[in-house]
């Protein structure tokens, strides 16, 4: 028995068809071109070697913390590779870790607090008179003045000079001294004893003490004597 297949061919579907490009109006599907990320590359490690030499410059000067602060905020904004917030909120606490610890070593190594930071210094006592006492040497020869001073400051102070003025009765001057104190430098927070020697005179009756820094001129003091 013989069979016979029959090959039935479905029915095109016309209007799914769609015609043949030809080469000119083939879509472009070339692979778009990765975008050059060197550019920010560079930019990013540009702004790195800027802090780094802010850092430094800030450490072997007296530029000003907040100038450098804000120009290492700024750098570390821009450079940190993170969304806005992440990058302004980390440059800002490394930006204050750096320029503190930059201050530091800038008064560590020079002795003098930059100049941005002396400026709001400025009306703050610098140091404390916590005694003084004045008295006729045995020999009768001399007066004496003694006395302890603290540094209020956060800086040593260098070359601390204490000037004993004598007066006579009704407050008219009578002579002068003046001699380093026993610390030199005096450090944050420490005393250090003082004494003046001045030739005596009969009309010697009051006297007061001031400071001042040699080649800096007078220092704010704060009278913390005890009541006599």
């Amino acid at each position: 028995m013989t069979m016979e297949l029959q090959f039935v061919a479905s029915k095109p579907n016309i209007q799914s068809a769609r015609p043949f490009a030809s080469p000119a109006e083939q879509p472009d599907i070339t692979p778009p071109t990765p975008p050059n990320r060197s550019g920010a590359s560079r930019l990013r490690y540009t702004l790195i070697i800027a802090v780094a030499l802010e850092f430094l410059f800030l450490a072997t000067s007296s530029m000003g913390p907040l100038i450098v602060f804000l120009a290492i905020w700024v750098s570390l904004g821009i450079a940190l590779n993170a969304d806005a917030f992440t990058r302004w909120t980390v440059g800002l606490v490394f930006a204050a870790i750096l320029v503190t610890v930059g201050t530091a070593i800038a008064v560590l190594r020079t002795g003098h607090v930059p100049l941005s930071v002396a400026k709001w210094e400025q009306g703050a006592p610098q140091l404390s008179l916590v005694s003084s006492t004045g008295y006729e040497s045995k020999s009768g020869s001399y007066r004496v003045v003694e006395g302890q001073v603290k540094n209020l400051s956060w800086k040593p102070l260098k070359d601390v000079v204490v000037r004993s003025t004598w007066l006579d009765e009704t407050g008219k001057f009578v002579a002068s001294k003046g001699a380093l104190i026993e610390h030199n430098p005096i450090l944050p927070g420490q005393t250090s004893a003082f004494r003046t020697m001045a030739i005596a005179d009969p009309a010697m009756s009051l006297y007061h003490v001031e400071f001042e820094s040699v080649g800096g001129g007078p220092l704010d003091v704060e009278d913390d004597r005890a009541a006599e």
